[in-house]
Parts: C-alpha cells; structure tokens; sequence
C-alpha cells in the first residue's frame, strides 16, 4: 500500500535511474517522485483534495494511466494507477482515502525499471518567485508549469 506521508515510502533507485526530484534523464529532469511499489498495491491520497481528471501517462501505451487532484492551486498528478471506479470531477477526497492500484510499469521497460508510482506536482505559469529558495523546483516554458519537489508539498512546506 503507498501511503505517502511526513514519513516517505522508499524512492524507487534502480538500473533505469534515480526516482529522486530533478533526477538527470539524458537531456532532461525527472518532475516528480518514484515511490517504489509492487504492481496491484493500493494506493491513498496523500493530502485532501479534489479529484479533477484521469487521464494517459503515454499516447503509445494507453493501459498506463494518472490520476490527477487539485487543491488550491496545486495540481497532484499519481502516475501508473488504475483508478478506482465511481471518481467523480469535483468530489473532494479526503487524505487517506482508497484512489487506485498502482500498474506493473516495470513491464513496460526493459531496462529493469521497478515498478513504481510516479507523483508531480505542479502550478501553471512561472511561480518560481513565490517559493522559498530552499525548496526544489523548475519551470518548463513548453509545457508552461513550475514544479516542485513532491515531498515539499506532502509536507505542506509550499504556499497557497
């Protein structure tokens, strides 16, 4: 079961790469956090908010979805969970609360990627001003979105 917390489940760390925040990945970074997870494990919302959308981690693999929230401004995607049924746009959820089963990512890799879940956290535009210098985070110009580091704002360290 993931349940992520101020206490963080282990960070996925393995022969594909590091699951860290900002973590290299060729010419690019890593948005967000792997938490490490076997496939078919429940997962819980780690903060209370609403459900705003579902959608595709990849256009080629359609089987891999995310499952996003909104609270306030901040936007929590949870990367490679099947969604539980019945989420309805809108509905505030409370943390703690059953959301999905994480999906067996590894396979989709051959490089001997664990299986994972993968959380980003975001806020369009470039707020970079607005967060405190110790906190990690990057803006994308493309797609117009600053991240920030996820256990930052598990632990309620960000504003708004």
């Amino acid at each position: 079961m993931l349940v992520i917390s101020r206490q963080q489940p282990p960070v996925r760390n393995d022969i594909a790469g590091s699951g860290e925040f900002l973590a290299q990945r060729g010419l690019r970074v890593h948005y967000g956090i792997d938490y490490q997870l076997a496939a078919g494990e429940a997962v819980l919302l780690a903060r209370t908010c609403a459900f705003s959308k579902t959608g595709q981690a990849y256009s080629h693999a359609p089987e891999f979805r995310y499952i996003e929230f909104r609270d306030g401004a901040w936007f929590v995607r949870y990367f490679y969970v099947e969604p539980r049924e019945a989420l309805m746009v809108g509905d505030t959820m409370i943390e703690g609360e059953f959301i999905g089963k994480s999906q067996a990512v590894g396979q989709h890799y051959a490089n001997g990627m664990q299986d994972h879940v993968h959380v980003e956290v975001f806020q369009p535009g470039d707020i970079g001003d607005t967060i405190p210098d110790e906190i990690k985070h990057t803006f994308d110009l493309k797609k117009n979105r600053t991240y920030v580091d996820p256990a930052a704002y598990f632990r309620s360290d960000l504003p708004g």
